[in-house]
């Protein structure tokens, strides 16, 4: 085995087509080609939210989720193939066909979404949105008007359409299908550690719905989707173990509030104090059960100045906890992590002002992937020889839809964190362009082309692996490098090690 130390000298040799070798060595994890243990993430979505809409500007809006599902659906005509979109209207717009990728829902599944957010509210509380909502419908419908119209608000800030409950119980069967397919397709390890490919899911739903607590609606939020979705985990299986995290902006006093009364729940949020609303201002565990953490955060705070450092090493042990002595307490792995996924805390986000950027969204896949077990690569003792818990993702807030806002918008975001929790092996460049949608996928298709820069990757290259210690970031295959679109911070990082291994 030949080691070239200089990172120059392997970026010469692998653009000038110059290494040529019939022999390689390389770890189980280099010849997997994977990082991630996820074989796919599967990406619901509802066509018909947007009948949940105000009649003025409002930041919650159905292009909230037209621009993520846009943005996906150009990221799989470049490539990445492991995200399914499936639409789960129960009856399409006018014009828009159904298609093999178009599961609507069944009416026993309606049923027992409603169930679900009766034990996560109450019955009283479910039936008066329903009746509101379905009252002013049939009221318009009797007086020959279009029966989509605008109810009114419940608050300064959420408002109620003649849809709104329908659309909003849809949301709940999404989340509740989600976890079914995170639950339904986990795969255990083999005792070599090497196996658990496995799905995730991603329920992009609106309105979000953390802020509602059982019994009010609030925050933008009418129903809590989470916690129906997370009651329907616990309820399914009498011993399984749940964990619910929260990087939305602001604190989910909502699922807090419903959660804290579940022993094998756990919660965990990283919200700026203070803002909306206002609660959660004291980091500390909380509840009945001692299963809530809240960890306040200032504004302005940055994935390198205090973010990353919180997110890792205070929030994911209490998330997933496998050494009792560590300061989350007991021992803790729960066999479903759900993540309540918001994107205001993008820098570009007006809706407060906290200085995250899309690609931090990756990073923050990455290493939750890292702590519960579901990278291909761990070699720690605590992620050997055990079953990952399934993983599912829900959108809550995120309010940037500008094209090139600075350090991305919600699209780039939920972009960014598929591609994390895919994330493969590959020499990652950034060329400083600016983190937009159109300038991701211009990257991707000129990597994707073997092309980096001016330069053209040519010649017979084998199979190598760039490493640094026993990480493999750097992989090619029959002359072309396997670029993808993650991260060149993660090879600059090492520069300063004594040692940058290529191994041929």
């Amino acid at each position: 085995m030949q080691r070239y130390h200089s990172p120059v000298l392997f970026l010469l040799l692998s653009l000038s087509g110059e290494v040529t070798h019939d022999a390689y060595a390389l770890s189980s994890v280099a010849s997997s080609g994977r990082l991630s243990a996820l074989s796919s993430v599967k990406v619901l979505y509802d066509s018909t939210n947007n009948w949940h809409r105000s009649i003025q500007y409002h930041p919650e809006q159905p292009e909230r989720i037209k621009v993520c599902i846009e943005a996906l659906e150009e990221t799989r005509k470049n490539g990445l193939t492991s995200v399914d979109l499936i639409n789960v209207a129960s009856s399409l717009p006018a014009g828009e066909e159904t298609t093999e990728h178009s599961a609507p829902f069944t009416q026993e599944e309606l049923e027992y979404a409603r169930s679900m957010l009766v034990q996560a509210h109450s019955e009283e509380h479910v039936q008066h949105i329903e009746t509101r909502c379905r009252t002013s419908r049939q009221r318009r419908i009797d007086d020959g008007k279009n029966p989509l119209g605008f109810v009114g608000y419940i608050d300064d800030d959420t408002y109620l359409t003649t849809e709104s409950y329908d659309v909003c119980l849809r949301a709940t069967a999404t989340w509740i299908r989600a976890v079914n397919i995170a639950l339904d397709h986990t795969i255990s390890k083999k005792e070599d550690g090497n196996e658990s490919l496995q799905h995730a899911a991603l329920a992009l739903t609106r309105p979000p719905g953390h802020h509602a607590t059982s019994r009010l609606s609030n925050g933008f939020c009418i129903f809590n989707f989470a916690a129906a979705a997370a009651l329907h985990a616990l309820q399914s299986d009498p011993i399984r173990t749940i964990s619910v995290l929260d990087w939305d902006v602001h604190y989910g006093q909502g699922v807090a509030d419903i959660l804290q009364h579940y022993e094998r729940a756990r919660y965990v949020s990283i919200h700026q104090t203070p803002a909306f609303p206002y609660e959660g201002e004291k980091r500390g565990i909380h509840g009945i059960h001692k299963n809530i953490m809240t960890i306040p955060i200032p504004a302005d705070t940055t994935w390198t100045c205090g973010y990353k450092h919180i997110f890792e090493e205070v929030a994911l042990p209490f998330l997933y906890n496998s050494y009792p002595t560590e300061p989350a307490g007991d021992k803790w792995e729960p066999g479903l992590v759900i993540v309540c996924a918001g994107y205001d805390a993008l820098d570009s986000d007006e809706l407060a002002s906290v200085s995250l950027t899309a690609k931090d969204y990756g990073h923050m896949s990455r290493s939750l992937l890292n702590r519960i077990g579901l990278r291909n690569d761990s070699t720690s003792d605590e992620t050997k020889n055990r079953t990952p818990p399934s993983l599912m993702l829900g959108l809550e807030g995120g309010y940037q839809l500008g094209k090139g806002a600075a350090g991305g918008n919600l699209a780039d975001a939920v972009t960014e964190t598929i591609e994390g929790l895919l994330e493969m092996k590959g020499l990652t460049m950034r060329d400083g362009e600016s983190s937009s949608a159109t300038s991701y996928e211009s990257r991707r298709r000129k990597w994707s082309s073997g092309v980096v820069g001016d330069a053209t990757v040519a010649g017979s290259l084998g199979l190598f692996a760039l490493t640094t210690g026993d990480a493999v970031i750097g992989e090619a295959v029959g002359g072309a490098i396997a670029l993808q679109p993650l991260k060149w911070e993660t090879l600059l990082e090492h520069l300063d090690r004594p040692r940058l291994d290529l191994q041929l």
